[in-house]
């Protein structure tokens, strides 16, 4: 559940959620939430959105995947 206006994606203990491995970033990626749209940008890791790389501020979509330093991800818009 995404609470808050930015969540951080990674390996660092601040990131709300948490990627393990040896080779994960500790900042791989951040989803921002601006009035009731959400967006992914890359922090270090290449972020793909449906199989498609993500270039710069991409709006996430109820149902769109995220692949973020090899972990694949639902993203779900709840009621």
């Amino acid at each position: 559940m995404l609470t808050g206006k930015l969540t951080a994606i990674g390996k660092s203990d601040m990131a709300t959620i948490r990627l393990k491995g040896w080779f994960k970033p500790k900042l791989a990626a951040t989803i921002s939430r601006r009035d009731s749209k959400y967006f992914v940008s890359a922090s270090g890791k290449p972020v793909s959105v449906n199989g498609t790389m993500a270039a710069g501020q991409q709006e996430l979509k109820d149902g769109d995947v995220l692949e973020v330093a090899g972990v694949k991800m639902t993203f779900s818009l709840a009621d």
